[in-house]
């Protein structure tokens, strides 16, 4: 009986702490994954690819610095070129890269930075630039 109560709780202590990292205390992130550029007109295409999502944001080296330590998370993009992903609120670069653009090594960049409060929804497209 006494394992019984000792799983119980333990089973009730994770539920708990599931129910703090809930979506509700998320925001999102959304955009688009496109290549603009070349010939005229130079319209902007979606595509496939990946999407990195790394901490930016202000400290003391610029306004816009990222985290060296790797994305947080990365989002599989699509041919479609859209792109959600329901995140902790923060400050976020958004990078992209698809074997279509440099064989998937070159980043296209994104918004600079986009701040993420909970329950909210910010853009951030993802444009590789051809020339």
């Amino acid at each position: 009986m006494r394992k019984l109560v000792v799983g119980a709780a333990a089973a009730l202590t994770l539920a708990a702490l599931g129910a703090c990292s809930s979506s509700a205390n998320k925001g999102t992130i959304t955009g688009t994954l496109t290549m603009a550029g070349g010939p005229a007109p130079g319209t902007a295409q979606p595509f496939a690819g990946r999407v990195e999502i790394t901490h930016g944001g202000p400290d003391q080296y610029g306004p816009d610095t990222v985290s060296t330590t790797g994305p947080i998370t990365v989002v599989q993009v699509g041919d479609d070129g859209h792109f959600t992903i329901e995140i902790q609120p923060g400050r976020y670069r958004v990078t992209g890269f698809s074997p279509s653009f440099g064989d998937g090594t070159y980043p296209c960049t994104g918004t600079s930075s986009v701040e993420v409060t909970p329950s909210t929804s910010v853009s951030a497209d993802v444009v590789c630039e051809t020339k």
